[in-house]
């Protein structure tokens, strides 16, 4: 695999909270993801690809440096990032600032902010804004506006839907075409509230198939962009990176449309690249999130002076190996503060300490304070047998303290904002009306 030939464009597609369960390709019984079905067909679709944490800002850096949160500095989902954190930040490459370092031209269809611009030419921020300004009464520091915003939860969006988002992406491969460019294109559509366009909702009083019919849509829009491409004659010289950040529960293990817990259908996410240089496979191993730069710098035949926790996939891809990894690692600080190790066999989940075990959204344990299943008799997830087979638990807990050794886990503080001028206010909207406020 190195390529030696003219190195090739980059798009890079993240799905917000789209759980792998819900896709074709990975099972479902429903026909919902046509095309990215036709890209994993065409491409390497990993089958047991799992995130490093549930909540967004963390994964993002995990995925876009090559390291565990632990070791990046980002550990749970802010609104903000301290000045401390955010020059730990500073002094670890992103995967757009290496690409740009090689002559990539760096595009990017997002609106977080913050580190999330780190190495860009281009960052879009906010496309547009979703909901029209409105009178100062009906505004949400107002008793008729908070009655309103009750009511109005969920229609609002705090995000800018698929079409959007692919026209401004479309728009921007349109301007550098004959460039060499990396694009990082992020929707948001199946992550809460769940309302697609009326064509992919019906009936709507179901959540699931309310969230079905979001990747219907986001589908279809993936569908327009490579077709765009191969208008252009691109798509072939271009590598393609599909995935999501986390995955989503929408009722399993009583966690209703929201991500946290590190059961698998929150952790289990989609991967699948596509260049016409890898072969057409599915890989079975376990594989990380973290272990996307490494593999996507061995694609490029590119090498840099830095350190990542993560390691490349293409010896699986290319059959020179049986195995990377025999354990996945992950953790959450957002909701709960839990880690995880999962194997093929099991999953030990422990809290680390009794407040940490205690959902802030749902005010209740989920599971237990320590949990562990076989996953091979249940994999569900809804038997604990951490009592039956204790030293098997002993043994996981040895695993996972050694694990946290390998890095310095950075401790929540209260955090400075570091937000653009005139861009917190907006984007701390944003995220209210996604649930994170």
């Amino acid at each position: 695999m190195p390529m030696r030939a003219r190195k090739p464009n980059v798009v890079f597609i993240l799905v917000d909270a789209l759980r792998a369960s819900s896709l074709h390709c990975y099972g479902y019984s429903k026909p919902v993801s046509p095309n990215i079905d036709e890209l994993a067909k065409e491409g390497v679709l990993f089958e047991n690809a799992y995130s490093v944490t549930n909540s967004t800002d963390p994964s993002l850096v995990s995925i876009f440096s090559g390291r565990y949160p632990g070791s990046h500095g980002i550990v749970h989902h802010g609104f903000s990032i301290s000045k401390e954190t955010y020059r730990k930040i500073e002094e670890i490459l992103l995967l757009p600032e290496i690409l740009k370092s090689h002559g990539w031209v760096t595009l990017a269809v997002d609106w977080l902010g913050r580190c999330h611009k780190k190495g860009y030419d281009y960052y879009s921020g906010i496309l547009h804004k979703y909901k029209p300004k409105q009178p100062r009464f009906l505004q949400p520091g107002h008793l008729i506006g908070r009655i309103l915003d009750r009511l109005t939860k969920g229609i609002f969006k705090g995000y800018d839907e698929a079409n959007i988002c692919t026209d401004k992406a479309i728009a921007l491969i349109a301007k550098n075409r004959t460039k060499r460019f990396f694009l990082f294109v992020h929707y948001w559509d199946t992550h809460y509230p769940y309302n697609p366009p009326l064509k992919y909702a019906l009936p709507l009083h179901s959540l699931h198939r309310r969230y079905d019919g979001e990747i219907e849509f986001v589908d279809y829009e993936i569908g327009r962009l490579m077709d765009y491409l191969k208008k252009l004659r691109l798509l072939e010289e271009t590598l393609i990176i599909f995935t999501s950040d986390h995955g989503e529960s929408i009722n399993e293990h009583k966690i209703f449309h929201d991500h946290h817990g590190l059961y698998d259908v929150t952790i289990h996410v989609p991967l699948i690249l596509r260049h016409s240089r890898l072969s057409s496979t599915r890989v079975k191993n376990l594989v990380s999130h973290v272990d996307l730069v490494p593999t996507i710098l061995e694609i490029l035949n590119l090498s840099v002076d830095e350190l990542f926790d993560g390691k490349s996939l293409v010896p699986l891809i290319e059959g020179k190996i049986k195995q990377l990894r025999s354990a996945i690692y992950v953790e959450e600080r957002y909701a709960q503060r839990k880690i995880a190790i999962r194997t093929w066999k099991y999953k030990y989940i422990q809290a680390l300490n009794h407040e940490g075990a205690l959902c802030k959204m749902c005010n209740r344990v989920h599971g237990g304070i320590n949990e562990l299943y076989n996953l091979e008799k249940d994999p569900m997830e809804l038997r604990n047998v951490i009592d039956e087979i204790p030293e098997k638990a002993k043994m996981f807990r040895t695993k996972l303290e050694k694990w946290k050794r390998s890095f310095v886990h950075v401790e929540e503080e209260k955090e400075e904002s570091v937000f653009a001028k005139g861009e917190e206010k907006e984007i701390l909207e944003r995220l209210r009306r996604l649930g994170y406020i």
